[in-house]
Parts: structure tokens; sequence; C-alpha cells
């Protein structure tokens, strides 16, 4: 499940990177390098975080999580 997540961020950045370079027709810009460097470890290091809400969220209704 892990690489399955970390597989759809990573092609949903590129998406999103190849967007905002042909709609504001940027080069090389400092928020592009944010996107394109470390938003994908962002959200994998969130991941943990994102479980617990869910657990927390599924945790009196009877679901098995």
């Amino acid at each position: 499940m892990f690489f399955i997540c970390a597989t759809l961020v990573a092609v949903s950045r590129y998406w999103i990177l190849k967007a905002i370079i042909k709609s504001y027709e940027a080069g090389h810009v400092s928020e592009l390098d944010f996107v394109h460097e470390y938003m994908v470890v962002l959200y994998i290091s969130l991941m943990p975080v994102y479980a617990l809400i869910a657990w927390l969220l599924f945790y009196k209704s009877g679901y098995n999580y």
C-alpha cells in the first residue's frame, strides 16, 4: 500500500508541476523547486498521521481497520 500511495503522489506531483509551468509560464521558480524536490517526501512522511486520523475516525464505528 505504501508503494502504491507513493507512486500516486509522485505521478500527481508531476502533473501538478507541469500544469504550474504551463499556466504561469514559469521556468525555474523557488516554489517549483519545493514542489519538485520535497512534496513527495512530505506526503510520504505524513502517511502515519493520515493513518492515525483514519483510525480515530473509524475506531468506534465497528469497522475492522
